[in-house]
């Protein structure tokens, strides 16, 4: 899917230059009440793809930052429930009394046998 959203960005990206160069007629920008001034519009089409780039990497820097943080505290917390882990299994079952009472299961009756001899 990423594939053709990329052909489409380029696609929209092309037909913009193509149309600012068939047009490079002028347009009229405000810069602020009563000041206007004309720029070639294959200038501003050129400028707003620059902006655009801009933004985008400012968004994927941000965006990395915010990951590297999340997989921080992703860390952290697999550690503490690898070390949680860890000490319960330092447990054994010799050292859990259980009672399994005899003629339970087959198996249960032959690891008694083999716990006594």
């Amino acid at each position: 899917m990423s594939v053709l959203k990329n052909i489409v960005r380029f696609a929209v990206l092309a037909y913009l230059i193509v149309f600012a160069y068939f047009n490079s007629e002028s347009v009229k920008v405000v810069l602020y009440p009563g000041q206007e001034q004309t720029i070639p519009l294959i200038l501003l089409v050129v400028a707003a793809i620059a902006i655009g780039v801009a933004v985008m990497y400012l968004t994927m820097i941000v965006d990395h930052f915010r990951l590297r943080g999340e997989l921080k505290k992703k860390n952290r917390k697999l550690q503490q429930l690898e070390t949680e882990n860890r000490k319960l299994k330092e447990v054994t079952v010799e050292k859990i009394p259980v009672d399994i009472p005899k003629g339970h299961t087959e198996h249960a009756d032959k690891a008694e046998e083999q716990a006594r001899s």
